[in-house]
């Protein structure tokens, strides 16, 4: 068996139609590389051709770059696993945004070579995402995966740079500008279920992402204290964040804290988060129950994020600065903070009527002068 950098160049024989043996006029070149076998067809009949093309691919397994045989075998699946084990190499945060963003894309390029998927292919999968009314954020954060798998397999020498395709990821215009006035909130808290309650009313009091106060343990709060704490790495640095709460949110703190002592005692169940339903179970999805109190509140379509959005706007409001209101709500920067469309009709009329005043003082000062 030939090592690594060496190789030759050949003409096969075949069996013609009518069983003789011929000769290709073809020329072929053969190698191998680290014990693996490579054959190519040099598509010419010119035996200087072959060994052309032997020379470059002897340089290319040299400087450790992909074998034209080992990038035809590359498929999709295996652009997944290189992503997955960046992931958790590197403990990135979004592993499972990464996950809902391959479901998706198994969707269109499952069992797909690497070299079928074309800046074409990836323009398909978009329309077929907006058919199914994708919002444009959330198809961006699938393209945004797709080429970090491309990327790291042109990096790591599983694929040639020039089989990466273009892939864009054009400016969200899906964003929400979606608010809870107080009356629709408390609306529809009261047709919520009786244990989800106090999560969105958490939610309402600090502004924090679903998933933030989903995962809270009782380790993370102080009751008598009134604080809630992120651990180091879920806020926007590596470090940990105390949060004191509002006075509504410290009687549901302890409201909850009572409850779960009279669960623990009835079930004998050693209950860790916060928030849990009637039998002690952490809480998870409830989109149901959501999307049936909404309605029943009139104010069908509102998403649970919405609160969060509106809990911006209350503190604006109350005249908090934006820098207080994002660290109040974790808000990594002030371009994620504005993309909410914080500022709603009322608002402008508010700031238009200041102004109006503004200028009537100055106007009037001037008249007496």
């Amino acid at each position: 068996m030939a090592t690594r950098g060496q190789g030759y160049v050949y003409r096969p024989h075949y069996r013609d139609r009518s069983g003789n043996r011929v000769q290709s006029k073809t020329w072929w070149v053969g190698y191998s590389v680290d014990g693996a076998k490579q054959k190519e067809s040099s598509k010419s009949g010119r035996k200087e051709d072959a060994v052309r093309l032997l020379n470059k691919r002897l340089a290319e397994a040299q400087q450790g770059g992909p074998l034209p045989s080992t990038v035809r075998q590359v498929t999709f699946e295996d652009l997944c696993e290189l992503i997955q084990r960046d992931y958790r190499v590197q403990g990135r945060k979004s592993a499972d945004r990464l996950e809902l963003s391959i479901r998706h894309l198994s969707k269109r390029f499952k069992g797909m070579r690497a070299k079928q998927i074309r800046t074409t292919s990836v323009d398909l999968y978009v329309d077929l995402r907006e058919r199914e009314g994708a919002a444009r954020s959330t198809i961006n954060k699938e393209l945004a995966a797709l080429r970090r798998m491309f990327a790291l397999a042109s990096e790591k020498g599983v694929l040639p740079a020039s089989m990466v395709p273009t892939i864009k990821t054009p400016k969200p215009r899906n964003t929400r500008k979606g608010f809870f006035t107080e009356q629709e909130y408390r609306a529809t808290l009261r047709y919520l279920p009786a244990h989800i309650r106090p999560v969105v009313e958490c939610l309402w009091e600090t502004g924090w992402r679903k998933g933030n106060v989903l995962s809270r343990r009782w380790r993370h709060v102080d009751v008598e204290a009134g604080e809630i704490r992120l651990d180091p790495g879920e806020a926007k640095n590596d470090e940990p964040l105390i949060t004191p709460v509002t006075d509504g949110l410290h009687a549901v703190l302890r409201q909850q804290h009572e409850r779960k002592k009279e669960i623990e005692r009835r079930t004998g169940r050693i209950i860790q988060h916060v928030f849990f339903d009637d039998n002690g179970k952490p809480i998870g999805d409830f989109r149901k129950s959501w999307a049936s109190a909404t309605k029943a509140a009139e104010c069908p379509g509102r998403l649970v994020h919405d609160i969060r959005r509106s809990f911006a706007k209350r503190m604006i409001d109350e005249g908090l600065p934006e820098s207080m209101v994002m660290a109040l709500g974790l808000w990594r920067t002030p371009s994620v903070f504005r993309r909410y469309g914080m500022v709603d009709t009322d608002m402008k009329r508010r700031a238009v009527a200041q102004l109006r005043g503004r200028t009537r003082s100055r106007q009037e000062r001037a008249s007496n002068a």
